[in-house]
């Protein structure tokens, strides 16, 4: 009797699996999804969501309702098709000027009549479409307003008008565009990041440290630890970048005499591009006498190669000393047996001949 019991119950579990396999069959979806991402600074933005076509309907007032402009009660619209369009980010950003937290949030839009658009943000982003919206989970709301647009087909999010700092995500679908502006405060973003990466991977060489304090001194912020992420480089190995780093943080911290000798330390172990490069910087930066004593330095270190006597050209015609420059530019010439290269100094040549700086 117990056995028989067991074999029925197999049976019916048996029966029971079969069933939720069938019911989970892959087959193609009328609206796909897909994907798209963008890093701003060190933040990535990636949006999931499915492409619905227009297939000969009218999109706007029909396929998505429009809400009357003072219905306190408009449902939204899942942005897409099937479940939630979702977007995560992976820093904190700012959307249209509000704050969000790093993390992954339901996109769910009310679009009025007149056109504006209201974007809302949910924690819960694990939903079907919008049928279980709840306004109580919406961390962030930001108006925008549609905008015409050349006929998309297929609904399709793009992220353009990229700079450092932003970008712009927007829909597109029928004849309109819903554009939804996004900022990252990159400085705050990149050295939360960088103080926990050097915290907790306890790096193990000089490269990361030295890379933290660099890009610390290239955006002239939180000098004082930089200085402390050079020296834990330095305290690996040193070379010429990690002193060279130093040595210009303690430069813009009013450390000058230290600043000097740390910087002819690095110069004494720096290869000839390194110095090149260095001088290079200093031309940039309108330093013309100093990037003149750098380049015959390196010219003196390293005799004749590549690329001294051309640094030197450079350092001249940046002091309008077209004379000289051209007499160091022969000696590039003479001293380089590559055609690419040869073509290229020809070319310095005939602009330093008509009075024309090489920088």
């Amino acid at each position: 009797m117990r056995f028989s019991i067991l074999i029925s119950i197999s049976l019916l579990l048996f029966n029971s699996t079969s069933a939720q396999q069938t019911l989970t069959a892959t087959t193609p979806m009328v609206s796909p999804q897909a994907s798209i991402s963008q890093t701003v600074g060190i933040t990535k933005i990636e949006v999931i969501y499915s492409r619905p076509a227009v297939n000969d309907r009218k999109v706007w007032g029909e396929v998505v309702r429009l809400s009357p402009e003072n219905d306190t009660n408009a449902r939204p619209w899942r942005a897409g098709a099937n479940e939630n369009t979702t977007i995560s980010f992976s820093t904190d950003a700012f959307v249209g000027g509000k704050t969000i937290k790093a993390g992954q949030y339901g996109l769910h839009l009310i679009i009025r009549s007149n056109g504006i658009v209201e974007c809302k943000f949910s924690t819960n982003y694990q939903s079907w479409g919008s049928y279980y919206y709840d306004e109580s989970e919406v961390v962030a709301s930001v108006n925008t307003k549609w905008e015409d647009h050349a006929p998309t087909e297929r609904l399709k999010y793009e992220f353009d008008s990229l700079t450092n700092e932003s970008v712009q995500l927007s829909l597109n679908w029928g004849d309109k565009r819903i554009p939804i502006p996004i900022r990252v405060d990159v400085k705050a973003t990149t050295l939360a990041s960088l103080q926990q990466e050097i915290q907790n991977k306890h790096m193990i060489n000089y490269m990361g440290p030295q890379e933290a304090a660099a890009w610390c001194l290239r955006n002239d912020t939180n000098l004082e630890q930089a200085l402390g992420w050079a020296n834990y480089s330095i305290s690996f190995v040193k070379v010429f970048s990690n002193l060279k780093t130093k040595a210009e943080i303690l430069k813009k911290t009013g450390k000058t005499e230290e600043a000097e000798k740390v910087m002819q330390e690095a110069l004494s172990m720096g290869a000839v591009f390194e110095i090149h490069g260095y001088g290079r910087e200093l031309i940039e930066q309108d330093k013309k006498d100093e990037a003149l004593k750098i380049f015959l330095y390196n010219a003196k270190k390293h005799p004749n190669e590549w690329p001294v006597n051309y640094g030197v050209a450079k350092a001249y015609a940046a002091k309008a000393d077209y004379k000289t420059a051209i007499q160091y530019l022969n000696k590039s010439i003479k001293n380089n047996k590559q055609e690419r290269r040869q073509t290229f100094l020809a070319q310095k040549l005939e602009q330093l001949k008509k009075g024309e700086d090489i920088n």
